[in-house]
């Protein structure tokens, strides 16, 4: 739900947020699986206090989100970690 026109906000090539504070990398047990599936208790344990950026709301260019989801895309592929990834979601990004 936005307040008002998305369209209309003033954002730089990519610009992400942040979720509430109230959670971390560590009490989020979503969050905490990915990084531990991803990059094991160790880094788990280095990140647990971090605060939670939302993967799900950025604002920006087009260069500048085809660039996010392509990282991110990377990473899943290079971890191997798939478990909270779909990448039916952005078919565009996987043609030639």
């Amino acid at each position: 739900m936005f307040q008002k026109d998305p369209r209309g906000i003033k954002h730089s090539e990519l610009d992400c947020y942040l979720e509430d504070d109230s959670m971390t990398l560590g009490t989020c047990p979503e969050n905490s699986s990915w990084i531990k599936g991803s990059y094991g208790e160790d880094e788990l344990e280095k990140l647990k206090d971090k605060r939670i950026t939302c993967s799900g709301v950025q604002v920006g260019t087009q260069e500048g989100i085809e660039y996010y989801l392509r990282s991110l895309i990377e990473e899943v592929v290079r971890t191997g970690y798939r478990h909270y990834c779909s990448f039916s979601d952005y078919p565009e990004l996987f043609s030639p």
